[in-house]
């Protein structure tokens, strides 16, 4: 019985160790070096980085984590970032955030914008908005979302 005990309590330590290790923290797993892990700390400040996956994965963890602190980043994310995957991303999370600015934003830039798969996936993203926004629960889930984009 007293081992049991000891067990408990050993497995109830490591579980609020690993939980106060892991919140706001995430990592990127480097497609070159699947062993190199690289963590980060505030997903702001990932958008800031000089990798472009870097700041995909920051982009995507706002829009999960629905920072109303990261809609101006991300709308900056999707108006200058040199990498189209980077600006669609941070357009999914502007979507997430659901913030009139933010969704106006990314119909505003699928209107502007040269290339036309990222002019095709922002305006399904707007069209799928709309079409939610109007239900109960105003979050998209991501199936919800992908089904609009590979919707024919």
């Amino acid at each position: 019985m007293n081992t049991f005990f000891k067990r408990a309590a050993l497995s109830i330590g490591m579980l609020v160790m690993l939980s106060v290790t892991t919140s706001g923290q995430f990592y990127h797993v480097s497609e070159d070096h699947p062993n190199h892990k690289i963590v980060h700390t505030n997903p702001l400040e990932g958008l800031k980085s000089e990798e472009a996956t870097i700041r995909f994965d920051s982009a995507y963890i706002l829009g999960e984590l629905k920072e109303s602190k990261s809609e101006i980043p991300l709308m900056k994310a999707l108006r200058e970032d040199a990498d189209q995957s980077v600006r669609i991303v941070a357009a999914l999370s502007l979507i997430k955030l659901g913030k009139p600015i933010g969704v106006n934003l990314v119909k505003r830039v699928a209107e502007l914008t040269d290339c036309p798969k990222t002019c095709s996936v922002l305006n399904k993203f707007y069209e799928s908005y709309n079409r939610h926004r109007d239900l109960p629960n105003r979050e998209l889930s991501d199936f919800q979302i992908a089904s609009m984009i590979y919707d024919k």
